[in-house]
């Protein structure tokens, strides 16, 4: 130990003594020394001690921890002899964030005054992102070592990580200091760690954002749906003209309320509803609000349904696969950002009468819906960005099966305007008998009982031979249905059946059959429905003379909906609304 640093020991011990006997002034090792220490609180818990420069009658700090200058907590700790001037305390506030002085004085040496300053040299000053067209600033906790973005105005119903996935942090260093990370996106939901370096020293933070969510309100209980009609081909038939789209007027509204049903789907076709050039196509937009409008107005609800995607660009027809195809980002984008157009465009409408539904029967390829699932959580995030509380459909996988509602799930904090929606039309030989894809068998069908019950049909038509070996009745389907409301329950999801529908080819009895099992079944399950098809088709209650004539069902329309009339009661209320009627 050298011999000034003992006598500097010696002198703090005994000082006291010394000045008391009159004897200070015999040791000048005090004379221009009026600080012993001097401290500062940093703000997160530690103590650090100035730098004093006697020659220069300097104090300085240097912050590692904070970057508060304006508010530190500064003690001086004085020689004997010394006493505080300006300021007079030896605990006070200061404000160091730029240099202030500090006078002290002593009898034996006069008064002195000290430039007093300090500097921060933390790794990380700040950190903003852009979000929403603004500017959100984070908070730094050096001590904790993380970067927080408090964010607002994002609802329960949206997806955060989604939108996030683009605000990029900036990141505001100290000279010197250098980022490891340089990326594109953060997960700032779950939260990503940043490391700062100068030279040996590294330092790591964790980034994350922090958000207020506002709540939504339940709009689904109020979405009072029972009965419901498919008006099937009213926007998913192509035409540069578009003339067709007249075929459903304002003035027939209220014919399928008269009717006896209370809501309809009404499937949209992307080549429909837009331009080749992407704007909105006029008249089907207005058709739409011109619906949606009226159902507001008379207390009917309406399910708009993307029914059809336009194909891919470069390619002849349209092919789900693509969705899921990295190589194909461009092509979900898009169906992503036109999601986002339409609910733009149709927020407006009240949402206890309007709902989406977000695609028709898609078929993901996978055996857990887990490809359509992200997929989904965009197409919600997109919706939810401009109508946050809309009642939205969202489709069981595996063409809608009802086996595939077990996999539905939303994955947004708290959306209770969520509904799964399933098609139903087994067995498929039955409800599609003689009809697309199933139209080469010409044998025969039954039900209830086995679906083909000749095995010399089976054996002609061996494609179709397993439909020899299974059968179809009351008790299945009520059983089908049970399980689809269980499977809803599940995972807390009401359900719906969106489709469902029998061919006008089956014998009548058998068909009246399956469609009053089906009706019993579903309401049994609680289920609500909308039949496929409203006018004329091959599966409604409306048949058509091939002249432009309609009659209705009248046995089949009072099994769907309770509604009793007789064909001259029905063909009259067809002629109200001005439909032609079958003569």
């Amino acid at each position: 130990m050298k011999h000034t640093e003992m006598s500097l020991i010696l002198m703090t011990l005994f000082a006291p003594v010394l000045f008391s006997c009159g004897q200070i002034d015999e040791y000048p090792i005090f004379e221009d020394m009026p600080f012993a220490l001097v401290t500062a609180d940093d703000g997160m818990s530690a103590t650090i001690s100035a730098d004093i420069d006697n020659s220069e009658r300097t104090i300085s700090f240097l912050f590692v921890n904070t970057v508060l200058l304006d508010e530190v907590t500064v003690e001086f700790q004085l020689n004997p002899g010394y006493r505080m001037v300006a300021p007079a305390d030896e605990v006070c506030t200061m404000d160091l964030s730029s240099p202030a002085e500090v006078t002290v004085r002593s009898e034996a040496y006069g008064e002195m005054t000290y430039s007093i300053s300090a500097t921060a040299d933390i790794p990380l000053t700040g950190a903003e992102m852009t979000f929403r067209g603004g500017t959100v600033e984070a908070e730094v906790d050096h001590s904790g070592k993380t970067v927080t973005f408090r964010i607002e105005g994002i609802h329960t119903s949206e997806y955060p990580s989604i939108l996030l996935a683009d605000a990029v942090p900036v990141f505001k260093l100290s000279e010197g200091y250098t980022a490891d990370e340089v990326r594109d996106s953060w997960d700032l939901v779950s939260g990503e760690e940043l490391t700062v370096r100068k030279g040996p020293a590294v330092y790591t933070y964790t980034v994350k954002a922090e958000i207020d969510y506002e709540p939504v309100e339940d709009y689904l209980s109020d979405f009072d749906i029972h009965k419901g009609v498919n008006l099937s081909y009213w926007m998913v038939v192509d035409g540069d003209d578009r003339e067709w789209l007249g075929y459903v007027t304002p003035e027939q509204f209220p014919l399928w309320k008269e009717l006896g049903f209370d809501h309809f789907r009404v499937p949209v076709s992307e080549d429909v509803l837009f331009n080749e050039d992407g704007s909105f196509h006029t008249l089907a937009v207005d058709k739409l609000h011109e619906l949606f409008s009226w159902c507001s107005q008379n207390g009917f609800r309406a399910i708009l349904d993307m029914h059809e995607l336009m194909p891919r660009e470069g390619t002849d027809s349209y092919r789900e696969e693509d969705l899921y195809d990295p190589a194909y980002a461009d092509f979900r984008s898009h169906f992503v950002e036109m999601w986002g157009r339409i609910a733009e465009e149709f927020s407006r409408h009240d949402n206890r009468y309007v709902a989406y539904e977000l695609l028709n029967e898609p078929h993901d390829g996978t055996d857990d819906a887990s490809a359509w699932s992200s997929l989904q959580d965009e197409l919600l995030s997109a919706i939810r960005s401009h109508d946050p509380e809309r009642v939205v459909f969202i489709p069981s996988m595996g063409w809608q099966d009802y086996n595939y509602i077990k996999f539905a799930s939303v994955n947004a904090e708290d959306d209770p305007n969520v509904m799964v929606s399933f098609h139903y039309y087994l067995p498929m030989l039955f409800s599609h008998y003689k009809m697309l894809a199933w139209q080469d068998y010409q044998g025969s069908i039954q039900y209830p009982g086995l679906v083909i019950p000749s095995r010399e049909d089976a054996d002609r038509w061996p494609q179709y031979a397993y439909f020899h070996q299974i059968t179809y009745n009351a008790s299945r389907i009520a059983g089908e249905m049970k399980a689809a409301a269980e499977a809803g329950n599940n995972v807390e999801l009401k359900v719906h059946c969106g489709e469902f529908g029998c061919s006008k080819n089956v014998p009548e009895e058998m068909r009246m059959t399956w469609f009053a099992d089906m009706i019993s079944a579903m309401d049994a399950a609680g289920i609500p429905w909308t039949l496929w098809e409203s006018l004329g088709g091959g599966f409604g209650f409306v048949d058509e003379d091939g002249h432009g004539g309609n009659r209705i069902n009248c046995e089949l329309l009072e099994i769907l909906t309770g509604k009793r009339l007789s064909q001259e009661e029905a063909d009259a209320i067809l002629e109200k609304y001005g439909l032609t009627t079958w003569k």
